[in-house]
């Protein structure tokens, strides 16, 4: 057992619907009943060096998978432990270490397709697409961008990426702009961020003043699990810190030459909000899992997530002649109309196009 993290189980979301679903699936585990009556439901609240590390009841444990999963998991990729995974944990006598025995059924997750494709035993060829769970059961997705100092506006292209991947992971997804104390027009900014926002709500947030954090914290009450999505640097520890209050989470500076920043998480944690009371009533109380910046944000099976994000483009496919048109030579197009009439930017489209090629290859 390890108590290093401090981490309550009461905290981390547990319910009657997950107890049901934990009794379901330690059933469907088949374990002789003395294996299975020193069960226990845990949340896996972070994954390095190869051992979960997952907290339940009696405390929290480094684990490793039973031989079942464990073959399972160097066949697929999917099949892997994720932070926020819900789990059948077995402490055996005489192990150094905790037994994950089964997963329950994940309601949500955000997947992407693994910037690491292996070609070793177990794995598919190189050139197939491996998908690789990011994080499990998960009820918002803040996405973070960081307005930029000279021109208050973010990377557009990685943002629509971003809201694929989220709306595809079947959490709620919301919009971050940190910084805000750099940009002398907000109000400018959000209308233009918002032609590719597809509709989701923009907070905006500033380290320096503590613009937008009680608005975030209000949204992570007791047993929701929230999750941050962002590149390096655009503020994903510092706005952790500022919910949770005190600074638990690294942080470094951004490059000035070009606002890139160096990667102050290293690995995926589940971390505690504590409940705050406040005049307007209780505030935060539920958990949030923080992300290393990634570089590569690559889709992976995120149909739905792209109609999701471009809604514009998939309002006007209805007008399309054919049902199954690419929307780039086909005669009678209703989204190259759309484009030609000024209703849909041409450069967005051009994006929303990319994304599909991409989708297409996976």
């Amino acid at each position: 057992m390890t108590d290093a993290y401090l981490y309550n189980f009461n905290k981390l979301g547990f319910t009657a619907q997950l107890q049901a679903q934990y009794e379901q699936t330690l059933m469907e585990a088949a374990l002789p009943d003395a294996d299975a009556a020193h069960c226990e439901p845990a949340r896996v609240v972070k994954v390095d060096r190869g051992f979960p590390l997952v907290v339940a009841a009696s405390g929290s444990y480094r684990t490793e998978l039973s031989s079942q999963l464990a073959q399972r998991a160097r066949k697929d990729a999917l099949a892997r432990p994720a932070v926020g995974d819900w789990v059948v944990l077995a402490r055996p006598a005489g192990h150094d270490f905790g037994i994950v025995e089964a997963f329950l059924p994940r309601n949500s997750s955000l997947k992407r397709r693994d910037p690491i494709e292996r070609k070793s035993a177990g794995f598919a060829p190189a050139q197939q697409a491996i998908g690789q769970v990011v994080v499990a059961n998960i009820d918002l997705i803040f996405v973070v961008q960081a307005l930029r100092s000279e021109s208050c506006s973010v990377n557009l292209a990685r943002l629509e990426r971003e809201l694929v991947l989220a709306f595809e992971s079947g959490a709620q997804p919301l919009i971050v702009l940190t910084k805000a104390d750099l940009c002398p027009d907000l109000a400018a900014s959000e209308r233009f961020i918002q032609m590719s926002a597809a509709d989701v709500p923009i907070i905006t947030c500033s380290a320096l003043t503590g613009r937008g954090i009680t608005e975030i914290r209000r949204l992570i009450s007791p047993g929701v699990t929230a999750a941050l999505i962002g590149a390096s640097g655009v503020g994903k520890s510092t706005l952790i810190n500022q919910l949770i209050g005190t600074d638990r989470q690294l942080t470094k500076e951004v490059r000035e030459t070009d606002d890139r920043g160096r990667h102050a998480t290293v690995a995926r944690e589940l971390i505690e909000l504590p409940l705050i009371q406040t005049c307007e009533g209780p505030s935060g109380g539920g958990v949030i899992i923080d992300t290393p910046g990634m570089r590569s944000l690559a889709l992976w099976q995120a149909d739905q997530g792209i109609t999701l994000a471009f809604p514009e483009i998939t309002a006007a496919a209805h007008n399309c002649r054919f049902a199954d048109c690419a929307h780039k030579n086909e005669p009678h197009c209703g989204v190259k109309a759309a484009v030609a009439a000024g209703d849909i930017d041409a450069e967005r489209y051009k994006r929303y196009l990319r994304l599909v090629r991409e989708l297409a290859d996976a």
